[in-house]
């Protein structure tokens, strides 16, 4: 699952009385139509099991918080430990522990917590074939929109300076290789920018080089411009798209 990170209690605040901040506020079931087991539109994966992690963290799936505190506004951030959680049951329940392969995927904050936790979980399970597939989840330093008209982030600061507060707040849990890269600066591998290098199971990236959504709501771009943008916004997206090239390419 997906939808960003509000470091902030104001952002967690209008967040914990949703399905983005708490499980009690779940749908009691859920249809994954996005998983479809159609023999013609999915003939390959149709008949494996599946496990769907609805988003409520607000940490990109790498909180380890298990008390809640001034510091974490009153509130946990524990998305490791969810996903941690939910395979100890899976080991317990099913037979997940003799899976031969398993393919981790998310899409937007759930893409981002792709990235930390395919060689984690490549170890926990060494006899399946591990690979990721993160969707809109290849983030970079965020470097926002400031010209005519920009506005200001309403998700998470993804601007680098932000990122050693991000960590602190979340205590998060990052790819293992990673944080031994950078002893002294471990946030760095929350971004799958500085991170990948260090990954060394397999990953199939799906992204878009314009993100709307962190356009929008990371980097400052005016959505009411939309699709009328002004000269200064497309440079900036134009710039944007280079930057993305760049950072995808092998």
């Amino acid at each position: 699952g997906g939808g960003g990170g509000p470091p902030s209690r104001s952002g967690c605040l209008s967040r914990a009385a949703t399905a983005l901040g708490s499980s009690l506020h779940f749908p009691p079931s859920a249809t994954l139509s996005f998983l479809l087991q159609d023999t013609y539109a999915n003939p390959h994966l149709r008949s494996w099991n599946r496990v769907h992690l609805p988003y409520c963290s607000q940490d990109l799936w790498t909180g380890q918080r298990t008390v809640r505190s001034r510091e974490t506004f009153d509130y946990y951030f524990s998305g490791h430990l969810i996903v941690d959680a939910v395979l100890t049951h899976l080991e317990r329940h099913s037979d997940l522990g003799a899976a031969r392969r398993i393919i981790l995927t998310g899409e937007s904050a759930g893409g981002i917590g792709v990235w930390p936790h395919l060689d984690w979980l490549a170890q926990r399970y060494p006899r399946a074939t591990v690979v990721g597939a993160p969707i809109a989840g290849f983030y970079f330093y965020a470097h926002p929109y400031t010209g005519p008209g920009h506005t200001a982030s309403h998700l998470a600061d993804f601007r680098e300076a932000a990122w050693p507060g991000h960590y602190a707040l979340w205590q998060s849990f990052v790819d293992e290789s990673c944080a031994a890269a950078f002893p002294t600066a471990p946030w760095r591998c929350l971004l799958s920018n500085s991170s990948w290098p260090y990954v060394s199971s397999r990953a199939f990236v799906s992204e878009a080089l314009s993100d709307k959504v962190v356009l929008t709501a990371h980097d400052w771009v005016p959505a009411s411009q939309d699709p009328d943008w002004s000269p200064h916004v497309l440079r900036y997206l134009s710039q944007w798209q280079g930057t993305t090239s760049a950072a995808l390419a092998p």
